[in-house]
């Protein structure tokens, strides 16, 4: 999963970039931010990466005192990346933290998803991010999976143009795996020195079986079942 992490760009903040992406990556996780295209428009630089992630983490922590108010503004382009995230089409899972204190006017999304950041107990707010993090994991979403062995590439590849009624199918095995569920279609991918193919919105811990047909209906490999969290999937050739 590739994570958006936004946040400040300044002293203050630098704890961001050691605990939390720290905390990303013991996930298994890409962190990606936008500090190495801060400054360009949000359009066409951050956007771009906001729209490749799969979640998106936002921190409006304090920037500016407002006044005697005892109370801050925070960072524009931080609410201006949890606000791309949430107009996505389809959205983009995301959450943010708020420091205390910031102020809450600004259209900063509202009561949608949100956790408190004091400065004073900052191992809660971790907490909460590994259950967030969490919790994104558990949400169906679609994988690209290798096919694999190296024999499965060099028979099918030259058949991608040969053989038009060629097909590709794969069945997902039922939470409590007692029960194969229902065979979706899908395409096989050529990728460099590879092939692949790309499921519907599974969960990360799902099991899948691979199928493959020729054009006159014999099967030609298949799978066992396998976990879609593994990326890579093992055919047979049939006999």
């Amino acid at each position: 999963m590739k994570i958006f992490v936004g946040y400040g760009y300044n002293e203050r903040d630098a704890w961001i970039e050691d605990s939390v992406f720290r905390l990303v990556k013991a996930f298994g996780d890409e962190v990606t931010s936008g500090k190495e295209i801060f400054g360009q428009n949000l359009d066409s630089g951050v956007r771009n990466e906001i729209a490749r992630s799969h979640a998106l983490i936002g921190f409006t922590t304090r920037r500016d005192p407002i006044g005697a108010m005892d109370t801050w503004t925070t960072h524009q382009w931080v609410k201006d990346e949890l606000a791309t995230a949430a107009t996505a089409q389809p959205p983009i899972p995301f959450v943010e933290v708020r420091e205390t204190q910031v102020d809450t006017q600004g259209g900063m999304l509202g009561g949608r998803a949100r956790i408190t950041y004091d400065e004073q107990h900052r191992d809660r707010c971790l907490v909460d991010l590994a259950e967030a993090i969490g919790g994104w994991h558990r949400l169906p979403r679609a994988f690209e999976i290798e096919l694999m062995p190296e024999d499965f590439a060099k028979e099918v590849r030259p058949l991608l143009l040969r053989d038009p009624g060629l097909r590709c199918r794969y069945h997902v095995l039922a939470r409590d795996g007692t029960e194969e569920g229902p065979e979706f279609p899908t395409t096989i991918l050529k990728r460099p020195g590879r092939l692949a193919i790309r499921t519907g919105a599974v969960s990360r811990d799902a099991a899948i079986m691979v199928k493959i047909w020729s054009g006159t209906n014999q099967l030609l490999w298949s799978s066992d079942w396998q976990p879609v969290e593994s990326r890579i999937i093992y055919l047979e050739k049939a006999i």
